[in-house]
């Protein structure tokens, strides 16, 4: 960024509208100059400056990115509504990176890996990437949908590659990166930029793109795959997640509570009259007659032994639910000294 300025002959009010400047551009490198900055002896006092201390507020707020606040059908259903430029290299890029997105669930650093190498075998094709928690490139499976071309992973992949033949390399040398710039000098697209070239696109979708960023596409790609029916092992084999814990706790959201409430219910306390003189037999959680399958507990009884009339007198029935209006209550015991 050129701005007329030179260092160490350089204000501190020059250096905050250098910030302010970078800031409107990226605010993640405005963050790291500005921690860069501070290890000059001579711009110590620049944290103490109001302009930039209000910069520095909205460099730490805390942004939600997994949580899903928009539809993912309202994006396939503006994308299908859409007709595809075959013929344009920016139409095709953005449509490749966002069913990436969607359906392989592909972060930007996932796409910005991905090398312009495609291999079959076995009638499935590959593709050379380096998603996040990998150490070394791998072959990644790209998905085939031939009946939804305008969709699908494999024939976006292989128009794009035709569009741009600027990105092929000579025989020999390491193949360069998908996702290629459509001006001169044609470089590959930083995961910053793959991100912003998402965001335009959702934001002409009509969703609201001011408080979350490009990676929310994450969370609603995987809602859509629940929603097609993915368990949610299949879902994080797809996306790659190399922390389960994470993806359980952000993103599954298999409703283990909702579970949990559903199985109580189910099941009832049985108190027992004690088999010895020193206490009490207490049986452990035991489903509850009356939700047993294949009817009331008459069956279930036939079924242990035990004849439907015949009530076993060991068993008491189980606890009611609330006690009855003749029960009394006794007091709390009051400690002395408290």
């Amino acid at each position: 960024m050129e701005m007329g300025y030179s260092f160490p002959d350089v204000t501190l009010p020059q250096v905050v509208n250098v910030l302010s400047t970078m800031h409107q551009v990226s605010p993640s490198q405005a963050s790291s100059a500005y921690s860069a900055l501070l290890k000059f002896p001579d711009l110590t006092s620049l944290s103490f400056d109001p302009a930039v201390r209000a910069l520095r507020r909205r460099w730490t707020t805390s942004v939600p990115k997994y949580v899903v606040f928009w539809k993912g059908e309202q994006l396939v259903a503006f994308l299908a509504a859409q007709k595809l430029d075959r013929s344009s290299k920016v139409h095709v890029r953005a449509r490749l990176i966002i069913v990436f997105r969607l359906f392989q669930l592909y972060r930007s650093f996932d796409l910005s890996n991905m090398l312009r190498v495609l291999a079959t075998y076995d009638g499935k094709w590959f593709v050379p990437t380096r998603r996040k928690g990998w150490a070394n490139l791998r072959w990644d499976r790209v998905m085939s949908i031939p009946s939804l071309p305008d969709f699908c992973p494999l024939t976006l992949l292989r128009l794009y590659l035709r569009l741009t033949p600027e990105g092929a390399s000579p025989e020999g040398v390491e193949p360069k990166r998908v996702f290629l710039a459509v001006v001169r000098p044609f470089g590959a697209l930083s995961s910053d930029r793959i991100a912003a070239v998402t965001k335009e696109l959702l934001v002409a979708a009509g969703i609201d793109m001011e408080l979350f960023g490009a990676h929310t596409t994450r969370a609603v790609g995987l809602a859509l795959l629940r929603a097609l029916g993915l368990s949610a092992e299949q879902a994080a084999e797809i996306g790659s997640w190399a922390n389960l814990q994470a993806f359980s706790l952000a993103y599954s959201q298999v409703g283990a509570a909702d579970v949990l409430s559903d199985a109580l219910q189910r099941v009832s306390y049985v108190h027992t009259r004690p088999s010895t003189c020193c206490g009490a037999a207490d049986s452990p959680l035991t489903p509850s007659s009356k939700h047993a399958e294949g009817g009331g507990g008459e069956e279930v009884a036939e079924q242990q032994g035990v004849g439907p009339t015949t009530p076993d007198p060991d068993v008491a029935p189980a606890l009611p639910v609330h006690p009855p209006k003749s029960q009394t209550r006794s007091k709390v015991p009051t400690i002395k000294g408290w």
